[in-house]
């Protein structure tokens, strides 16, 4: 049995039987095209699983176990050519993960761990029981690859030695076509806000729909379509019916990832008013496609949405702000393009495919 160049800890893009996977799969997916296109051989030991509902606790300590008994068996028996890339999402996930990369530095494999969920950086470095055991398992790790420079901090306030981190940020997929001219508001028509994601209270949710009822109280024309699903689609259903914003609101539901596209082609500007985040794929998909955005300077997204030059930053959990940010648009149509302008430059400087995917492959040496 051959050994593969690499083995990849995260979401196997192959498999087609998951519903609702989380945005681990959108890395692994670009990674094994880039491993194609480069003639790579890549192992997965897989993590897929719906993002919602979450597996019951049973289940992922079966599943846990036996991916750290795979990575052992890569690790002492197949072992990779060039090394190991670890992707871990959120507390628990980064527990496992970190004990993957414990396991690569006792057999000596390159390695390295790539945290994608801003859920981990109030653990860095905090002095509760869990943060001082989350610090000491990031300390131990051969290599940390971040998306943004926010997480420098957060990991040298845990200890983490700074040379052992590098930060890659997210890639517009290869299948994706970036705009090649900006957009522009169409006159004398609404402002058309766009917000894919969750619908759960970490994703702002609740925040975007007092917004909404303070911009349409105020006789301000937009419309606002929300895509995904979710524990508070019920609730966000209710409050509509509620309030009568039916006119400037609009719940698309679940849709097919290759139809968000589509939505976001229809939109003027992207909404995320996230809690917390690495860095989301679908602010960088709307950038390529040359949608400004508001959002919130939570994980790496400060690097990419630059305030007032490529949409708004907003503080989270403040349905003001962010009436406010959709408001400038809503009174200065001509920002959308300004903006837009400068939202596929960003695409094209710092999420480029075939850049990132190599800085990532390559993390395993540095």
């Amino acid at each position: 049995m051959s050994r593969p160049d690499y083995v990849i800890v995260g979401p196997d893009p192959r498999r087609t039987d998951i519903e609702n996977p989380g945005g681990q799969l959108t890395a692994t997916t670009g990674l094994l095209e880039y491993a194609r296109q480069e003639g790579l051989n890549l192992a997965f030991i897989d993590t897929l699983q719906g993002s919602f509902p979450v597996p019951p606790g049973y289940v992922r300590i079966a599943k846990v176990i036996r991916r750290l008994l795979q990575f052992l068996w890569y690790s002492s028996v197949r072992r990779p050519r060039m090394g190991a890339i670890i992707f871990s999402a959120g507390p628990g996930s980064f527990v496992e993960r970190g004990m993957t990369g414990l396991i690569a530095r006792l057999f000596r494999v390159r390695a390295v761990i790539c945290i994608r969920s801003g859920r981990l950086a109030p653990l860095l470095g905090a002095r509760s029981p869990s943060g001082i055991f989350i610090s000491m398992l990031a300390r131990l790790q051969p290599r940390i690859l971040v998306q943004g420079r926010s997480w420098l901090v957060d990991l040298e306030r845990a200890g983490v030695e700074p040379h052992r981190v590098r930060v890659v940020p997210n890639w517009v997929s290869p299948d994706r076509k970036i705009a090649e001219s900006p957009r522009f508001a169409a006159e004398g028509k609404p402002i058309r806000f766009l917000f894919v994601g969750w619908l759960v209270v970490e994703k702002g949710i609740r925040e975007l729909a007092q917004a909404c009822l303070s911009l349409a109280s105020a006789g301000r024309p937009f419309h606002l379509t929300v895509v995904g699903g979710g524990n508070l689609e019920v609730e966000l259903e209710k409050f509509i019916e509620k309030n009568g914003i039916s006119n400037f609101v609009s719940l698309a539901g679940w849709v097919k990832p290759d139809e968000v596209e589509g939505y976001m082609k229809d939109a003027d500007v992207f909404v995320l008013p996230t809690y917390f985040e690495g860095l989301p794929n679908a602010l960088v998909e709307a950038f390529s496609v040359g949608l400004p955005a508001i959002s919130t300077p939570v994980g790496a997204i400060p690097d990419s949405l630059i305030d007032q030059h490529n949409g708004f930053l907003v503080p989270p959990r403040d349905a003001v702000s962010l009436a406010d940010a959709m408001a400038r648009y809503i009174g200065n149509p001509d920002l959308v393009l300004k903006h837009s302008t400068i939202a596929i430059d960003t695409v094209k400087k710092n999420h480029d495919f075939h850049e990132n995917c190599r800085k990532i492959l390559s993390a395993v040496m540095f």
